[in-house]
């Protein structure tokens, strides 16, 4: 009988609604369905019980880390998980300074000889240009010991090897999937009659979906509004920002005190429950003509993406932008940023890609990325231009995100990634 390759999974749990988590649950059912042995250790998941089944050995991280933090309790826990398991493959989805950190843990538990030789494959973002050396220094490091790099997309392995040519024709990709949850366009009389029913039936609803963080641009979103009020074309058009507002991470911004020092308080932040569960516990909804607040809450994820007039993305980095294609999915006009890099790549074409402010004013990242900005005056402009439009421009916009986000499905990843882990195995094999 063939040996089944024991592969362990370090990444986001699988069972809640990150990026990586969500990337997870499709790509390690892959795996399973591939042949592989998955064990995965769950991180950012503090919970013991196990709501929905899965099909590989799944460990629930209990160190209760929030999320971008790294304890002693969860690097004890990831090790305990490693030694127990004894991975013919370790696989990583992270980005490049995280599974940095881990590889120097794995290192360690070799030498000490607590765990035996197995080869790293990774699956992660290339965020932004210029990439950081320690980003090639830890790639070089993966393939030198018999691993693989994969990354999301040829332009992200493109921005890799215009710095470090050394590493061409080493790197792999593979795009992400879009078809990890029901994700659909409503009919005008469904998508009306939920607009009703949360009283919004008269606005234009702008919305943009993810983490609290610097980069995400939620700021200049908030700037934008007051754009707008500051000319006197903020009638009817409501912003939603479906993010935590009070508890932001790298850098984030304070988004209720922010959106009161702009004067724009009227815009609803929405703060999602964990799983974005129908009815779930939201206790940081923040909406300033409250009376719908409730009905927000007891709409599913899909709904809310769907009462959305166009989805603004104004986010300074991206190593994919999931939010983005999921509404796109959805059929919602897309508006997001010609970032020369990801986006530019692999939204061309689905959404309208504005020209970001001159590069030599662009921010810098803390690894040296450069992060690109948007002009308030220009997103409120762009606002009104998709509002303004007739319906044959507005089915338009929605009919070219559809076809779109349609060309992205998650069996050609499991399927790619699979075969690219027992391959490394398969050489490994070869040379002991």
């Amino acid at each position: 009988m063939s040996h089944k390759i024991v592969v362990t999974c370090l990444t986001d749990s699988p069972k809640i609604t990150t990026g990586f988590g969500n990337v997870a649950r499709m790509l390690l059912q892959g795996f399973h369905d591939n042949g592989l042995e998955v064990r995965s250790f769950g991180m950012l998941d503090d919970k013991p019980d196990i709501k929905q089944e899965l099909p590989y050995t799944f460990w629930p991280d209990l160190a209760k880390v929030g999320i971008m933090e790294q304890t002693d309790l969860m690097l004890k826990n990831i090790t305990q998980f490693l030694i127990n398991n004894q991975p013919d493959i370790i696989f990583m989805m992270y980005d490049p300074g995280t599974i940095e950190s881990h590889l120097i843990l794995i290192e360690a538990l070799k030498k000490k000889g607590y765990l035996k030789e197995a080869p790293v494959v990774v699956y992660t973002p290339i965020e932004g240009f210029p990439v950081p050396a320690t980003t090639r220094n830890t790639f070089a490091k993966i393939l030198n010991e018999g691993g693989r790099v994969v990354t999301y997309s040829p332009g992200s392995i493109i921005n890799v090897t215009a710095g470090f040519p050394e590493l061409d024709g080493l790197l792999d990709y593979a795009y992400h999937g879009l078809d990890h949850a029901n994700f659909y366009r409503y009919d005008k009389d469904r998508k009306l009659s939920i607009k009703k029913s949360v009283g919004l039936e008269d606005q234009f609803i702008v919305g943009s979906i993810g983490v609290n963080k610097r980069t995400k641009g939620f700021d200049t979103i908030i700037y934008t509004a007051r754009c707008l009020k500051d000319t006197n074309r903020d009638q009817n058009i409501k912003f939603y920002l479906h993010t935590n507002p009070l508890t932001p991470v790298l850098q984030g911004y304070n988004l209720i005190d922010l959106a009161e020092a702009y004067d724009v308080e009227d815009m609803i932040i929405f703060k999602p429950d964990k799983d974005n569960t129908p009815g779930g516990n939201r206790d940081g909804v923040t909406v300033k003509e409250s009376e719908n607040a409730q009905e927000l809450a007891d709409l599913g994820f899909i709904d809310r993406i769907n009462i959305l007039d166009m989805y603004l993305d104004l986010s300074q980095v991206e190593g994919w932008g999931l939010p983005a294609h999921e509404a796109m999915r959805c059929g919602i006009p897309t508006v997001s940023v010609d970032d020369h890099s990801i986006r530019s790549e692999i939204l061309e074409g689905g959404a309208i890609l504005m020209e970001p402010l001159p590069f030599r004013i662009w921010n810098t990242w803390h690894n040296g990325v450069k992060l690109a900005l948007i002009d308030p005056a220009l997103a409120a402009d762009t606002i009104c231009r998709i509002k303004d439009s007739s319906e044959e421009q507005k089915e338009f916009l929605s009919n070219i995100a559809v076809k779109n986000a349609e060309k992205y499905n998650w069996l050609e990843a499991q399927t790619k990634i699979s075969n690219i882990i027992k391959e490394t195995y398969n050489e490994m094999s070869s040379v002991q």
